[in-house]
């Protein structure tokens, strides 16, 4: 990012190659932060797929530098999604002012404005600014593990009688949704979503 740059610009999602950027400023951000990180790759295209409702997502906002993607915030239930290029802390007030806005439009009486922002423990900076917009940390949280990889890592052996695959193919896809909705004891994954 330049400090020669203009004010920041913003506007909603609008096709995949808006996708594609908040994909790259992902990668980005990894690059320059290392772990562990907000989202990842993988938790942007594992949450948008499992999603019955991709108007959902097309509510995401993107806030540029130039022509630069610099941060977005992705609205989901009762939680915002907010990435902030790590040069353009500032965008991370833009982006809670934005989904306070959005979340007292599409909320009900009971539910407007209370929705949930991660920060790590660690993150004093996010964590000061949530606390200047109103938010409180909660007794709930996420825990996230990471591992440097400097060679391959040997894969894990399963217990006698087991073996260990990958799934095969769709027609896998109503036994591996059970075995989530077992796993977790909820009723959230099905076939329809995990073939997505």
């Amino acid at each position: 990012m330049s400090a020669a740059s203009s004010m920041p610009t913003e506007r909603a999602i609008r096709d995949e190659g808006d996708y594609a950027l908040m994909r790259h400023l992902l990668v980005e951000v990894v690059e320059r932060m290392g772990l562990p990180v907000y989202l990842t790759v993988g938790d942007l295209d594992w949450s948008r797929d499992v999603d019955d409702d991709d108007n959902v997502f097309r509510q995401t906002r993107l806030w540029f530098d130039g022509r630069r993607l610099a941060a977005f915030a992705w609205p989901e239930a009762g939680q915002v999604e907010i990435v902030v290029h790590p040069d353009l802390p500032a965008l991370l007030d833009a982006a809670l002012d934005w989904s306070s806005d959005y979340y007292h439009a599409t909320g009900n009486e009971d539910s407007a404005a209370r929705f949930m922002v991660p920060a790590f423990t660690r993150d004093a900076p996010r964590r000061a600014t949530l606390a200047a917009h109103g938010f409180r940390p909660l007794d709930m949280g996420r825990v996230v593990y990471g591992r440097r990889i400097a060679a391959p890592v040997a894969p894990p052996i399963p217990p006698p009688g087991y073996r260990l695959r990958h799934v095969a193919d769709e027609s896998e896809s109503a036994a591996r949704a059970a075995v989530q909705r077992a796993a977790f004891q909820s009723g959230f994954m099905t076939t329809a979503r995990h073939r997505r």
